[in-house]
């Protein structure tokens, strides 16, 4: 008898953001503090998901972000990186790239697994798992905004900073 694993539903604009709590380093949060979704009620969240701190790509993607951050800010927006690396990487990886914004630590995957990024990926014919690149822009209302999965380090900045062209809180 086969067996068979129902995949989750993909988080889609219009659902209600999934809840969390954990500590965020970095921007207004300093050298860490306890936070959760509802600290972010009145505010636009820009939840942005990568793999790891200081690889090339998470660093195009964070540098990008920081270059503009005052654009997506004067947006009304605030932003929030998380990857599962501990709180000490992301002190690192801020204070090397000079990073505006804050990182959330997440080892547990909870918040990967809630928002469905933690995927199984292959590389060389192995399969393994890990962060699907991805980003939710999260309404004052806790709702869903905006869902942009496996984006470009590249292109995530200039995707993000059109979708406030069509933007309403």
């Amino acid at each position: 008898m086969e067996h068979c694993v129902a995949m989750p539903e993909l988080i889609a604009p219009g659902d209600k953001a999934p809840d969390f709590q954990g500590v965020a380093v970095g921007g207004e949060f300093g050298d860490g503090k306890t936070v959760g979704l509802s600290d972010f009620v009145r505010r636009t969240l820009i939840l942005y998901f990568y793999p790891k701190d200081d690889t090339p790509g998470c660093t195009q993607q964070a540098c990008s972000l920081r270059d503009r951050y005052q654009s997506l800010i004067d947006g009304g927006a605030v932003v929030l990186g998380v990857s599962a690396d501990n709180e000490e990487s992301h002190r690192k990886f801020i204070a090397k790239h000079n990073l505006p914004f804050a990182l959330f630590s997440d080892p547990s995957k909870a918040i990967l697994e809630a928002y469905g990024v933690w995927v199984e990926k292959s590389m060389y014919g192995k399969k393994y798992m890990g962060v699907e690149r991805s980003t939710f822009v999260i309404r004052p209302n806790g709702q869903i905004k905006s869902v942009f999965r496996k984006v470009k380090p590249a292109e995530h900045t200039e995707i993000l900073l059109n979708s406030f062209k069509h933007f309403e809180p």
